[in-house]
């Protein structure tokens, strides 16, 4: 593996950030993909503004084996960091893929099912909006009774930042995501997945 992964705190829980190796390889394939299994889906009632997303099954098609086979390589790593025995297996238990149009958003999600939430950030143009993500447990208290001047990683419980094109951002299942407004005239694509311990 050419780039390590990194790993960095935030709010005392991991967050891993790590470049997919063969994203530029892949991109165009996986988008095609992505546009005709959501243009050729029933049209379903959703809300306005609320980006379109695929089935929740992405990690057992074939399209997808590049990228199923990477985040498996990152496991020794992982087992290492959560002191996860080795004869516990961690392996992909979904992946779907979000397409936001222009003025489209993705709400407050928590993937509670799952040991550890993935977005690999497939297409992001400029202005395409931020990734915010919430610590939702942590001390209220704490954060209720402060009044900084301004917010940091260590005075706030909400964290935003930048959606980088090629990325992919490995956390904790319990924590809250939500992505900003699409501006950008170009769609924005996000693979998401989870990763389940396997007892």
């Amino acid at each position: 593996m050419s780039e390590k992964l990194l790993r960095q705190a935030l709010f005392t829980v991991p967050l891993y950030k790590i470049g997919f190796p063969q994203h530029e390889k892949n991109k165009e394939l996986y988008r095609a993909y992505v546009d005709k299994l959501i243009d050729n889906s029933p049209v379903v009632d959703r809300l306005d503004k609320i980006s379109s997303t695929t089935k929740k099954a992405l990690h057992t098609v074939p399209v997808f084996e590049e990228l199923v086979g990477f985040l498996g390589s990152l496991c020794p790593r992982i087992h290492e960091d959560f002191d996860i025995s080795l004869d516990k297996s961690i392996a992909v238990s979904a992946m779907w893929c979000t397409r936001c149009e222009k003025h489209e958003f993705i709400p407050n999600q928590t993937q509670s099912n799952g040991f550890l939430y993935g977005a690999y950030f497939l297409q992001a143009p400029p202005n395409s909006g931020d990734i915010l993500i919430t610590n939702e447990i942590a001390d209220r208290n704490y954060f209720g009774n402060i009044w900084p001047d301004s917010s940091n990683t260590i005075n706030t419980n909400v964290f935003q930042g930048q959606i980088p094109e090629g990325e992919i951002l490995l956390m904790p299942a319990h924590l809250t995501t939500s992505y900003t407004f699409n501006y950008a005239d170009d769609n924005r694509y996000i693979l998401n997945f989870i990763l389940q311990v396997l007892f």
